[in-house]
């Protein structure tokens, strides 16, 4: 996803994941190693926003924290972002944009789990909606489209499917094309992620 973020914008990223989340002093040497005097941080983690926060205190720049909770919201409010608007102007649109997306992550499950009316077994493909664990399935695609089902799309018209290191482009595809024919409201992309342990990352917009 580094590839994604760097194309819309983003001027540094600090890699991390699910067991190697960046730490204050990891964000703070990415911060200077920038050539400004203002900087915006998307932690992209619920995990991450109190070290973002704590490296823009301690930062000698004048530094903002947009507390988006996944990668999706992160995308979502680097699209707003305006070079021409002031620090908080951008702050307020990126916070709107990026409440306006609903993430959707599909991955597997480490451990058998049973959560309210989820019950999933160690390997089970699992999806979560905005960081709950909400549906249980055979297999990730089918993880997808029970997840859009969960989503009042009503009033939305994007979603974006982000596909993993272990996905190929023709099972994106595929999985792309299918998905269409059931929601032929929406208009759908498909991005090459690349991201490791998560098949797919989609937004809805």
């Amino acid at each position: 996803m580094e590839k994604v973020f760097r194309s819309l914008g983003a001027t540094a990223v600090v890699r991390g994941g699910q067991t190697m989340n960046p730490s204050t002093a990891d964000i703070l040497e990415a911060l200077q190693t920038l050539k400004t005097e203002k900087a915006i941080i998307l932690p992209n983690n619920k995990n991450i926003i109190m070290a973002a926060q704590q490296a823009a205190e301690l930062s000698e720049l004048e530094v903002a924290v947009v507390p988006t909770r996944s990668l999706p919201q992160g995308i979502g409010a680097l699209l707003a972002l305006d070079q021409q608007a002031t620090l908080d102007g951008n702050v307020a649109a990126m916070l709107r944009a990026a409440r306006d997306v609903v993430t959707g992550e599909v991955t597997h499950a480490v451990r058998d789990v049973a959560l309210d009316e989820v019950t999933v077994h160690t390997g089970d493909a699992i999806g979560l909606l905005d960081g709950t664990l909400t549906v249980a399935a055979d297999t990730y695609e089918e993880v997808v489209q029970r997840l859009l089902e969960k989503i009042p799309l009503d009033d939305r018209e994007l979603v974006t499917l982000y596909y993993g290191v272990d996905v190929t482009q023709g099972t994106a595809e595929s999985l792309k094309a299918g998905l269409a024919e059931i929601y032929p409201a929406l208009e759908f992309e498909v991005i090459s992620g690349g991201q490791a342990h998560y098949p797919y990352l989609f937004s809805v917009e």
